[in-house]
């Protein structure tokens, strides 16, 4: 894991910010109309939120400023894991910068550059095996105790990383059931004593979340959130949904479960081992805001890992939903549930119950809500209300202190129509958010569902926990185009990538699959450009990175993964790509095919209307021969074992039949729902 710097247009950029601020007259005029063209070139106004025309020229260059320093700090992992194989040299390096963190930079700030000061000393005693003061001397000219103990620690962290060649050894004692060393479970960069790996991971007692931090903690980054939110709404919201992960929780140590207590206006009670026991209300003249309303989805680990804070959680919506007060915005969703599901036939005393249920997760047994699967999928969906529903059918089994996995999509939908703003954390520095197409599939999935339940535009927030020292709220539009540009948009993550051969390929097209997927979920937040960048980058080659030749060695079939999914994501409307890019595109895709074979993942041979598409495309006058064309077809129809024009019709036909069986399938649930009604009034 190292940090992710600055490149090309970003570097120039802050080069300009910094002469402009050097010099005087015309010239600083020049610099001042360069860093207006390349902040509109490279649509950084789009990641800030900021419109030109009205924001002066200071505060433009300030935001501008921060915005480059926070991508130059974030962290990625260079390359994918080897089982057993640390890093060495220059990696090793720049990730033990990252471990030592801003200290050891502060310790070195005064003597020169902290990029190579620090380059320079931990070269010195990682590589070149020099004691701290040799270290201090070479580079430095003069010793320190402060660097003395940064450089020590750092020879710790080395050891630390190379014990890590005990991974395999330690999965072969897994499968031989031996003993294994136990380790605490976090990533190395927040927490060192992660490392070294190969350990068996341990978390705690769960009866501790919240912890009382944690709680304190998350009191201050409700406040935060609500600060943000009552900037941009100019009042507070009626209820927020949280996706729970049990992974994040294991590492905030339930920082995310405080906040939503903190925004029921309930608190934790601990024992005096620091167990939470119960919950009790905060009086509102010390709340001094309304009781806001929540929404909990968990994944299904947390749902296993994690039922004493769903219960928790339970309990303390119906604490809250008690407390007869004007702004209860709790009491208030609770009774227009209440009134809904009466309406729907439900009996007073489960429509009583039900209208208080707030957490919801898969069935028992079940373990997410496979959007992630469904959207690649394009083929089977021609609109995403039908991607909506599949998500509302997954994610509607309420969970409680009196119910375990009941599904009650009339329940869930109602409390999807008054949600207002979402929140997701992230405290892993190896995962973001379009790495791990889970968290499109639960975060966006949400926020596809509220668009299709009510028409909302959804406010999404992160709850940044990579930096333990400033956690804070961002927007996930300022999260995901920071994290756009600090990795995949960057040609030192594609280069570690590329080291790794044929696995790098692969990381390569996940990246843009999860971004197709985050485009179907938050279309507003995927842009053109953000498309037509991908091109650039992966297609084009910006970077002159011998892309090509690299795909064509070492992952063909990753390319076409990647080739594919642009094509699809133009079929399908979300990207109004230029025409001679469609022409690139499917000509590179139908070449690599006849070239390479196919590989046949969801979006390629069973997707008949994207392959007729290329087909069309590459069949234009002056993009390849009819025998090329032929061949591309010939290749998809022995991987299907069909022609493409019998694919087509079969689709067709199977869509048709779907659709008829699924409109049966709804007549016949009304038709049970009216009896079982029927049968409940008479008894």
């Amino acid at each position: 894991i190292v940090s992710s710097g600055l490149y090309e247009e970003l570097l120039s950029l802050q080069k300009k910010i910094l002469f402009y601020e050097q010099a005087e007259g015309a010239l600083k005029e020049e610099y001042k109309e360069g860093i207006l063209n390349e902040c509109k070139r490279l649509k950084l106004d789009k990641d800030l939120n900021l419109k030109l025309d009205s924001v002066s020229f200071k505060e433009l260059v300030g935001k501008l400023n921060h915005y480059l320093n926070q991508i130059k700090a974030e962290h990625m992992p260079y390359g994918s894991h080897t089982l057993g194989e640390p890093p060495e040299g220059k990696p090793l390096v720049e990730m033990i910068s990252s471990m030592l963190g801003s200290e050891f930079k502060k310790h070195i700030s005064g003597l020169g550059s902290q990029e190579e000061l620090a380059r320079g000393l931990l070269t010195e005693v990682i590589l070149n095996q020099s004691t701290p003061e040799e270290a201090q001397k070479v580079v430095l000219g003069q010793v320190s105790k402060e660097i003395t103990d940064d450089l020590n620690l750092a020879i710790e962290y080395a050891k630390r990383i190379d014990a890590c060649t005990i991974e395999i050894p330690r999965i072969l004692d897994a499968f031989e059931g031996r003993y294994i060393l136990p380790g605490p479970m976090d990533d190395p960069i927040r927490n060192p004593d992660a490392l070294p790996t190969g350990r068996n991971p341990y978390t705690f007692d769960t009866r501790s979340i919240p912890t009382k931090e944690a709680w304190r903690i998350g009191k201050r980054m409700v406040e935060q959130l609500l600060e943000q939110h009552l900037k941009k709404n100019e009042k507070y919201p009626q209820q927020i949904a949280f996706v729970l992960w049990s992974s994040e929780t294991t590492k905030h140590h339930g920082i995310m479960e405080a906040k939503i207590l903190y925004l029921l206006g309930v608190k934790p009670i601990w024992d005096k081992a620091g167990r939470v026991e119960d919950v009790e209300l905060i009086d509102k003249t010390k709340l001094k805001r309304p009781r806001i309303d929540v929404l909990v989805i968990t994944s299904g680990l947390y749902r296993e890992h994690f039922q004493n804070q769903i219960c928790l959680i339970d309990k303390a919506v119906r604490l809250a939903c008690g407390a007869n007060e004007t702004s209860n915005y709790v009491k208030q969703n609770s009774e227009i549930i209440k009134s809904g599901l009466l309406e729907d036939d439900y009996q007073e005393s489960e429509a009583e119950d039900m209208s208080k249920a707030r957490v919801f997760s898969e069935a028992m047994g079940a373990y997410s809500p496979n959007l992630q699967f469904a959207i690649p999928a394009s083929d089977s969906w021609q609109s995403d209300a039908k991607l909506s529903d599949f998500y509302i059918n997954r994610m509607s089994h309420a969970y409680g202190e009196n119910v375990q996995g009941k599904q009650v999509k009339d329940v869930f939908r109602a409390n999807l129509k008054s949600v207002e703003a979402a929140v997701f954390s992230r405290s892993s520095n190896v995962y973001g958010v379009l790495d791990h197409p889970m968290v499109a599939a639960y975060f966006g999935g949400l926020k596809l569902a509220v668009r299709n339940t009510s028409n909302k535009k959804l406010d999404m927030y992160i709850t940044n926990l990579r930096n333990s020292n400033n956690p804070e709220v961002e927007t996930l539009e300022h999260f995901f185009s920071r994290e756009l540009r600090s990795r995949y948009f960057n040609p030192k993550w594609i280069k570690g990538m590329m080291e790794h051969k044929y696995d790098g390929a692969r990381y390569m097209a996940a990246f843009i699959e999860d971004l197709w997927i985050w485009d179907v979920t938050s279309p507003q937040m995927v842009t053109e450009n953000m498309w037509n960048e991908v091109n650039e980058v992966y297609v084009k080659d910006k970077y002159n990175l011998d892309l090509n030749n690299y795909f064509n060695k070492n992952n063909p079939h990753a390319f076409q993964s990647i080739a594919a999914t642009m094509l699809d994501v133009i079929r399908k409307r979300y990207w109004d790509a230029p025409e001679e890019v469609k022409k690139s595109l499917a000509k590179k895709y139908a070449i690599s095919v006849i070239e390479k074979g196919i590989t046949c993942c969801h979006h390629t041979c069973n997707n008949p209307a994207l392959n007729q598409m290329v087909v069309n495309i590459v069949s234009l006058p002056g993009l390849l021969s009819p025998e090329l064309v032929n061949q591309f077809q010939a290749v998809i129809s022995k991987a299907t074992g069909m022609s493409l024009e019998e694919a087509v019709k079969e689709r067709k036909a199977f869509q048709e039949g779907l659709a008829q069986i699924t409109e049966e399938i709804r007549q016949e649930e009304k038709i049970v729902k009216g009896k079982k009604s029927e049968k409940e009034q008479i008894e």
